[in-house]
């Protein structure tokens, strides 16, 4: 005899009862996340204030977060909020992806309302319960709320300015509550903010006194059986055991470079969202060729650099890579259409680089790939050491509030940005590009700056101007 009834002799009352059991157990299965979770994506058993989630992409971070959130949420009229870089970021990620947010993970019959406008995330719950939304970057948005608890998603990508702060204004906003909470989800990064955190969770350890910081490490191998075969495999034979797969992949805190001339700290300060950028005077793709393609030869850097109506640079894009000759020509010209260039600029070691690249310019004119005209070329030459051209560009990085801003995120440059030490003795493509680009505009951009002198002897000539701002 079978276990199970047979719809065929039900009524129709009896069958829509038995539908709706089956849909229900089947919710309880899906939204059961102790059955689904690895152990150490549970909430830490101990009492503890931060529990910080320091793990590679793809470990589940995200779900983790959500997970925990919808646990402190069951409980009737709680009050929490959820932080990430930009209120874009807490929308689309934190409430909204689509088997990780929020949305996502509590089931639809606990959810009354869900506000996505701007300045006014929030959700609801059936039993009183509201999770409100936050962008990182003004501590002051958070100011008057009180909160049982938070989550702070990818904490190392605050913007620099701002995180501590933030991180502060959410205790004070939890200044109320009986057993306050935060756990904090990110891949590590040599920040201030993330090391005074391990700096605390160090001590503690040593102390007699309870656990406040739980720190949780992962790697993105820990979540393989959920992840793409094919994008694994790519990750793993791209960035297995470089630096930046070390932090990307298995959640290391690196720490900077001795002797390196950028820090990771002044990329972050300056880095800004594609909206930010302002109104560009002059916008340049510089390239640093490679001679050959072949396992051990360089890229060929190509990275796009803007001049803002602020006077500060503007990194757009880092096309570089392992490559040469007409198809190395072609991927410049194609930058140089993506982010709208006025003119490549090259540096002029390699000989043969204007010919192909006219030739390039010549035949994706004729495709209908490129406007009229010459094709707009300048040279660059090297004619100092690689430090003395690299460290006006880095001073331009360290300063308070930096004049070079990377427009998003471009790894393999930051990585060789912060590793690269003029001791070193070998020749950094993406870096070189980067420098070349850079220094090209302010030499042209100071060149082009001129002022009448009232000076006796100069009236009505026009005096170079070199501006005052490094």
């Amino acid at each position: 005899m079978s276990a199970y009834p047979d719809p065929a002799m039900m009524s129709d009352a009896e069958l829509a009862a038995y539908l709706r059991a089956v849909t229900d157990a089947q919710q309880a299965v899906r939204f059961d996340w102790p059955r689904h979770a690895r152990p150490e994506q549970l909430e830490p058993d101990a009492a503890y204030r931060v529990w910080l989630l320091l793990a590679g992409r793809g470990f589940g971070k995200t779900r983790t977060g959500a997970e925990t959130m919808r646990s402190w949420a069951s409980k009737p009229r709680g009050h929490f909020a959820v932080i990430a870089k930009t209120e874009r970021e807490v929308l689309n990620i934190c409430f909204e992806a689509p088997r990780a947010g929020l949305v996502a993970v509590i089931p639809p019959k606990e959810v009354a309302q869900f506000n996505r406008g701007s300045g006014s995330i929030l959700l609801r719950l059936t039993n009183g319960t509201i999770i409100r939304g936050f962008g990182a970057q003004d501590p002051d948005t958070l100011r008057g709320y009180a909160f049982d608890g938070v989550w702070c998603d990818e904490y190392a990508a605050w913007p620099l300015q701002t995180a501590q702060g933030v991180y502060d204004m959410a205790w004070f906003c939890m200044r109320e509550a009986a057993a306050p909470h935060m756990v904090i989800s990110t891949t590590p990064k040599p920040l201030p903010h993330v090391k005074k955190l391990l700096t605390r969770y160090a001590k503690q350890k040593t102390s007699r006194r309870r656990r406040r910081i739980v720190v949780t490490r992962g790697r993105t191998l820990d979540n393989a059986a959920n992840l793409s075969d094919d994008a694994l495999e790519e990750l793993l034979e791209q960035y297995q055991g470089t630096r930046l797969g070390r932090q990307e992949l298995d959640a290391e805190l690196l720490s900077d470079v001795e002797g390196a001339l950028w820090k990771t700290a002044w990329i972050e300060a300056g880095r800004v969202d594609a909206d930010d950028v302002p109104e560009l005077t002059r916008t340049v793709v510089s390239v640093d060729p490679a001679d050959t393609v072949s396992e051990t030869s360089d890229e060929t850097g190509i990275v796009a650099v803007g001049r803002g109506v602020d006077g500060d640079h503007y990194v757009l894009a880092d096309r570089s890579m392992r490559i040469a000759g007409v198809a190395a020509a072609r991927r410049i010209w194609q930058c140089y259409v993506d982010v709208d260039a006025d003119l490549v600029v090259y540096e002029g070691s390699s000989a043969w680089m204007r010919d192909i690249l006219v030739d390039a310019w010549t035949a994706m004119q004729a495709e209908g790939l490129l406007p009229g005209g010459d094709a707009p070329l300048d040279v660059v030459q090297a004619r100092v050491s690689k430090r003395v051209r690299a460290e006006p560009v880095a001073a331009r990085y360290e300063v308070d509030p930096p004049r070079v801003h990377h427009v998003g995120t471009m790894a393999k440059l930051e990585d060789q940005l912060t590793t690269w030490t003029p001791e070193s003795g070998h020749s950094p493509d993406r870096l070189d590009a980067l420098v070349h680009g850079v220094a090209y505009l302010r030499v042209r951009e100071a060149r082009r700056a001129v002022v009448a002198s009232p000076l006796a002897g100069t009236a009505g000539r026009s005096l170079p101007v070199h501006g005052s701002r490094r």
